[in-house]
C-alpha cells in the first residue's frame, strides 16, 4: 500500500499524474491547510500504517511531522524534492530567500498583492512582476500567497535514522539538494533525476527507483 502526499500546488490524483499506481491512496488538502493541519489528516488516514508513502515538497512537513508524531507509521519513506527548509536554516543562501518570502508575505497580508508578487516571481518562477501581465499573473499570485511556508515547523532531520528514505531531486536549485544531503548524512539514499526540476515524480525512471527501493527494504 502507497500513500501520495502533494506539495503546494496539485493535490490529490492531479498532483501524480504519471503514477501508474491505482490502489495507492492519493491525499488531497485544501490549498490554505496549515502544515501541523495536514498533519493531523495524514494521521487519520484510513490507513496508518502504509508500506510507503511518498511525499512531494511542501507534503514532506506534514509528513515527518505526522510520524514524528507517532500517527503515521510507514514501512519506508520516498521524499520528492523536499520542501524541509528547516533543515538548512543558518545558510546564508536560504537565510536571504526567507527574509525575501517573509518581506513579501507581509505585503500580500497587507493588501498589496501586486507588491508581494514583485518579490516572488523573479525569485520562484523566473521573471519580472510587470503591469502588463497582472491580468493573468494575479489568480496565480493570491493562490500562491496562501500557501504555508516550508520553514517553521521545528522539524529534524533525526526522524529518519531507524526509517528506510529514499530522496529524489532534481538537481536544479541549490536549496533542494542541500536539504538532501543533510538527510543523506542521516542514512537517507538520495538520487537525483536530471532535467526533471522540481517534479521528480513525472520522470520516466521515477516508477521503477520506487520498485527497487521497495525491493531493497522488503521484510
Amino acid at each position: 500500500m502507497r500513500i501520495y502526499v502533494p506539495g503546494a500546488n496539485r493535490t490529490g490524483r492531479a498532483a501524480w499524474p504519471k503514477s501508474t499506481d491505482d490502489e495507492g491512496l492519493y491525499v488531497s488538502f485544501a490549498p490554505d491547510s496549515p502544515v501541523e493541519q495536514r498533519a493531523t489528516l495524514l494521521g487519520q488516514l484510513r490507513t496508518t500504517e502504509p508500506g510507503t508513502v511518498i511525499a512531494h515538497s511542501l507534503g514532506a512537513a506534514p509528513t515527518l511531522l505526522a510520524i514524528a508524531a507517532g500517527t503515521l507509521r510507514p514501512a519506508r519513506l520516498v521524499l520528492v524534492e523536499p520542501a524541509l527548509f528547516d533543515l538548512i536554516r543558518g545558510t546564508a543562501s536560504v537565510e536571504e530567500h526567507i527574509a525575501v518570502m517573509t518581506r513579501a508575505r507581509k505585503k500580500a497580508a497587507e493588501g498589496d498583492l501586486f507588491g508581494y508578487w514583485a518579490l516572488v516571481k523573479p525569485r520562484l518562477f523566473g521573471g519580472p512582476a510587470l503591469a502588463a501581465d497582472w491580468p493573468q499573473d494575479e489568480p496565480h499570485a493570491r493562490r500562491f500567497s496562501t500557501l504555508p511556508p516550508p520553514w517553521g515547523h521545528d522539524i529534524s532531520p533525526d526522524l529518519i535514522e531507524a526509517l528506510p528514505t529514499l530522496v529524489l531531486s532534481g538537481g536544479w536549485n541549490e536549496h533542494y539538494e542541500a536539504v538532501a544531503e543533510v538527510l543523506a548524512r542521516q542514512g537517507a539514499g538520495h538520487r537525483i533525476l536530471p532535467g526533471s526540476g522540481h517534479r521528480a515524480q513525472d520522470d520516466p525512471g521515477f516508477e521503477a527507483l520506487i520498485a527497487s527501493f521497495e525491493q531493497l527494504t522488503a521484510g
